[in-house]
């Protein structure tokens, strides 16, 4: 085994590094095309089996790249980028650590989030009634809190947690106005699912190497434009056998950074998967995969009344369903012919792959397939 591992270094070895880069670069981007047209389309495997096993393949693909591109780094860099390798790994652990431990207590300052510790009212006796309920089917040990985002003004629904402060579902006032109860209960099952599966964790695991390739890239094209790797830094960059200086220090930049993006794109593409795995947690939850169809068909159709697109552009983290209309109309409820008009829509794979979250026509079709 020692031996075969020795022959496979050699082998790499003949190659330059920013050549591996690129071609993992290009390994990646296929991977991701792949994943993106099968996810949650037409008929094959069972919709949850296809998707465990393209969370599987792409996590596996983050983690096995990314482990080999930094490998490729410390066999091929001087001692002092290796030093620098480890302080920007130091430094991105902590950032993360810090973000994993308090992010909700940023979160609740940031949205204005009012925690329901004691109801004042019947809709907030619902809504903390309903979470606790759908906690306990879920198999949750222990319900998350349940808060009010009164700082965000459109429609949206998130879930957050820590080791030291525990989960939240937090939902915002006007999508409790402009929705339904039993879409809203669909919407908190989704946002129960994430924690279920511990998404926040997870995102934050995937995250974390390919977050040290895209910094440590920043940082040595940093150096390169101010001219501070003219010294050791450009030098230790396998100078005696290649030449190194700042020359080779730029490509490495470049190089480091443009896999960092590459990364980037496939973490959103897990990120897309997770939340076709929420989508099956709220169908299977509340065994009918319709009220949360209708639910995003309803947010599609009142963004676009709005004027402000598809929901499901947004770039942010907490980018759940986010809309901004407030014209729905009592006397007339299009959800149904919506649904159904999204249900035939095609949907574009260079849109999808720049998206947090999936188009909602594959999200409604995916759910559609629950049930066959």
């Amino acid at each position: 085994m020692r031996l075969g591992m020795i022959g496979f270094a050699g082998f790499l070895g003949q190659f330059p590094l920013e050549t591996l880069l690129l071609a993992a670069v290009i390994v990646m981007l296929g991977i991701l095309i792949m994943l993106s047209t099968r996810t949650g389309e037409g008929p094959g495997a069972p919709p949850m089996a296809s998707l465990k096993l393209a969370m599987f393949l792409t996590a596996a693909a983050i983690f096995g790249l990314s482990l080999l591109v930094l490998n490729g780094l410390f066999v091929s860099l001087g001692f002092t980028l290796r030093t620098l390798v480890w302080t920007v790994s130091a430094f991105v652990a902590f950032f993360m650590l810090f973000q994993w431990l308090f992010a909700p207590a940023f979160i609740n300052t940031v949205y204005r989030v009012q925690v329901i510790d004691r109801p004042r009212g019947a809709e907030e006796a619902w809504l903390k009634e309903t979470v606790e309920r759908l906690a306990a089917a879920s198999g949750l040990r222990k319900p998350p809190k349940v808060g009010i985002a009164w700082g965000i003004p459109m429609p949206n629904a998130f879930a957050y947690s820590s080791p030291l402060m525990g989960s939240f579902v937090a939902v915002t006032p006007s999508l409790l106005r402009n929705m339904p109860r039993e879409e809203v209960e669909a919407v908190l099952a989704h946002e129960v699912g994430h924690l279920k599966h511990r998404d926040v964790t997870m995102m934050l695991a995937v995250s974390f190497i390919p977050v040290i390739i895209y910094e440590l890239g920043r940082y040595l094209m940093y150096l390169s434009l101010f001219g501070l790797g003219y010294g050791g830094y450009a030098h230790g960059y396998d100078s005696e056998e290649r030449g190194g200086g700042p020359a080779l220090l730029v490509l490495l930049a470049i190089a480091l950074l443009a896999l960092g993006i590459a990364f980037h794109f496939l973490v959103r593409h897990f990120n897309r998967l997770r939340e076709y795995y929420a989508d099956a947690h709220s169908a299977l939850t509340l065994g009918d995969p319709r009220p949360l169809q209708r639910a995003l068909a309803r947010l599609d159709l009142m963004y676009r009344k709005a004027g402000g697109g598809r929901v499901e552009g947004s770039s942010s983290m907490l980018s759940m369903l986010f809309i901004f209309s407030y014209f729905v109309s009592p006397f007339y409820d299009p959800v149904d012919a919506h649904v159904e008009r999204l249900r035939r829509t095609k949907t574009s794979l260079l849109q999808e792959i720049f998206m947090t979250h999936p188009p909602i026509p594959k999200r409604i079709r995916f759910l559609d397939r629950l049930t066959t």
